[in-house]
């Protein structure tokens, strides 16, 4: 199961692209663990209402998402791939790591929010054309996939 690259990229190409994988989903997944923890814990919530919290906060931050991955996508062809990455991965996790922060529930959607939409560069990756040959896209999307699903796992078993 060998993918075939284009001309000049490397196998160390391809794993970083996994490797970004990897930490994008295993922050967001880890961010929506925690944050029923925070609101139990710094907001006094009942698991029930931090349960429904945390759903709320996850539609709120995937609308943005939504809204926002068509002007991301624009940028990412208009200026490249890496700056938005880059800066993506920059505001995800400074998004993360301010979410114990916040004492009002505004600062929670905010810092969702931008986390959610930081990771877009790399959640989705248009890399895979720029590194892959067309015959191996199927197979760098089920590594991909198999690369987030671990990620998911660990964050819902080992980390916590």
């Amino acid at each position: 199961m060998k993918l075939k690259l284009k001309p000049g990229v490397k196998i160390l190409n391809v794993a970083g692209l996994l490797f970004g994988s990897f930490s994008v989903t295993l922050q967001v997944q880890l961010m929506a663990s925690f944050t029923s923890y925070l609101l139990e814990d710094r907001h006094d919530m009942t698991t029930q209402e931090a349960g429904e919290a945390v759903g709320e906060l996850g539609t709120v931050s995937d609308i943005a998402a939504m809204l926002s991955e068509l002007f991301l996508g624009a940028l990412m062809d208009a200026v490249g791939r890496k700056l938005p990455s880059v800066i993506g991965l920059f505001i995800a996790g400074t998004g993360t790591l301010l979410s114990p922060v916040p004492s009002k529930m505004a600062g929670l959607y905010v810092l969702r929010i931008i986390t959610n939409v930081g990771v877009l560069p790399l959640l989705w990756s248009p890399y895979m054309v720029d590194y892959i040959q067309r015959e191996s896209l199927g197979l760098l999307a089920a590594y991909s996939t198999v690369i987030a699903h671990t990620a998911a796992i660990m964050s819902s078993t080992v980390a916590i």
